[in-house]
């Protein structure tokens, strides 16, 4: 049983990339999720609270009760990334939600006279946002298996897009090794549409990762 379920999660992940490629998405992700990811080197999979939500859903297993994480920080001292996250422990598996955005605010919009000098016409704003519900279960000793829907929004002036996908992902520990195996947007069909028109696809990533623990140090690898 739990052969078959590697091969199969393996096959939809290696089966599922685009052939040609168009406008893609900014993934939010790709920021990063929380403090523990960006320290270990931006490698994901192996966070150990709700953010898990943001990376591998079959990682939420190691929360034993409930567990709730907030991040921010700010880039170049306009850019304000945050994010939060909850998840819950119940006799059936790991169920958790997520709220991710970045921003910036008072974009200034700039016309020119006839002198060629530029003046301000207004101001705007940007928003990239995306929510996450997911759920973890265990099929297996050491087996963990999760999957997310993800609903995205992404806002600049008054141009808006909006689309929906689908993440999952599988985890393995044996003995000092831990694996790490998942995908985000799986529905390569799936797209942001814009209220003008625009259309862009949400980019398929696989991401494996590695762990090897040896007494206190980890060494961690992520392709």
């Amino acid at each position: 049983m739990l052969k078959n379920l590697i091969i199969i999660l393996c096959i939809i992940f290696l089966g599922g990339h685009p052939l040609f490629p168009t406008a893609e998405y900014f993934l939010l992700t790709d920021v990063g999720s929380s403090a523990e990811m960006i320290g270990i080197g931006n490698i994901e999979g192996f966070s150990k609270s709700s953010n898990s939500v943001f990376e591998n859903p079959a990682s939420l297993y190691r929360v034993d009760n409930y567990s709730t994480s907030f991040f921010t920080t700010t880039f170049m001292g306009e850019v304000v990334y945050s994010n939060v996250s909850a998840a819950y422990n119940t006799p059936w598996g790991v169920v958790a939600a997520g709220y991710m955005s970045t921003g910036v605010s008072g974009i200034p919009f700039t016309g020119e006279d006839r002198f060629g000098e530029f003046f301000v016409i207004s101001f705007f704003n940007y928003t990239n946002a995306l929510g996450k519900i997911a759920y973890q279960m265990t099929p297996a000793e050491n087996f963990y298996v999760g999957a997310a829907g993800t609903w995205y929004q992404n806002e600049i002036a008054d141009v808006t897009g909006t689309g929906y996908n689908i993440d999952a992902g599988m985890f393995y520990v044996l003995d000092e090794l831990e694996l790490s195996v998942f995908a985000r947007n799986l529905i390569t069909a799936s797209k942001a549409t814009y209220n003008n028109g625009g259309e862009e696809i949400f980019p398929l990533q696989v991401l494996y990762g590695l762990k090897y623990n040896y007494h206190w140090t980890q060494l961690h690898v992520q392709l």
